[in-house]
């Protein structure tokens, strides 16, 4: 049993560095609004309104800030100079990193998470890329590890870390969905009906009405012009992404 020396201010369990575990880990949709107008907050926010999206995890910025200290590099970071372009830079801490230990931590909130999504397969995403068909936790634990390795989020950190604090991202494990019918639709573009890239054919098992109301209320959500690709599984939609126009 812990300690109370052991917990947060509220009562969640501390990790290593203090941190509490709800700064580190939360459910897609719940906590606090996620920053940003990239994919992982436009999900969050369809979420966070109650529509059908996947379940998922997010490891916070806190998170990703544990494991630049934990694993080095944000003091690696930090050391690189102005002799060597960003990008060179990057390449090079990715190449020095690329097998870094995730941490036991964060290793274990990864396995609790996907233990708790119960999926056949699972999604890691972040702003820079998408790993699917994941199935085993070391797949997923190495995914999680290069979302947060990316050349591009790495340049950006180097860039960064020359006049303050290196920038930090999220990385969302989300249950893929194995979906009898997918397409898309433009949400908020004032036409919540059309439909495109509908597979397989229609027949009588999947109503347009369902996509329609569902972009609907996403282009409501999203405020702005977004593709909704969407899936049909065992006769529940679901949102499987978004990409602002």
């Amino acid at each position: 049993m812990m300690s109370v020396d052991e917990r947060g201010p509220s009562g969640s369990p501390r990790h290593g560095t203090g941190a509490p575990r709800s700064a580190l880990v939360r459910r897609l949709g719940d906590g606090p609004e996620l920053r940003g107008s990239g994919r992982l907050a436009a999900l969050d926010a369809l979420a966070r309104s109650g529509l059908p999206v996947l379940e998922g995890v997010m490891l916070s910025h806190r998170a990703h800030e544990k494991f630049l200290r934990e694993s080095g590099l944000l003091a690696a970071v930090r050391a690189c100079g102005a002799a060597v372009e960003p990008s060179r830079q990057a390449l090079l801490l990715r190449r020095a990193y690329a097998t870094s230990p995730i941490g036991e931590v964060m290793h274990g909130l990864i396995t609790e998470a996907i233990i708790g999504l119960t999926a056949r397969s699972v999604s890691v995403l972040s702003e820079d890329g998408v790993w699917q068909g994941l199935n085993t936790i070391p797949d997923v634990r190495d995914a999680v590890r290069e979302a947060w390795l990316s050349a591009a989020g790495l340049e950006r950190q180097v860039r960064a870390a020359a006049s303050g604090a290196p920038p930090t991202w999220p990385v969302l494990m989300q249950r893929e969905a194995h979906p009898e019918h997918v397409g898309w639709t433009l949400a908020g573009s004032g036409k919540p009906g059309a439909l495109y890239d509908v597979r397989p054919a229609w027949g009588d098992v999947a109503p347009a009405r369902g996509i329609a109301e569902l972009t609907h209320d996403a282009g409501a959500v999203l405020a702005g012009p977004a593709r909704l690709r969407w899936g049909l599984e065992r006769g529940t939609w679901y949102v499987l992404s978004v990409e602002r126009e």
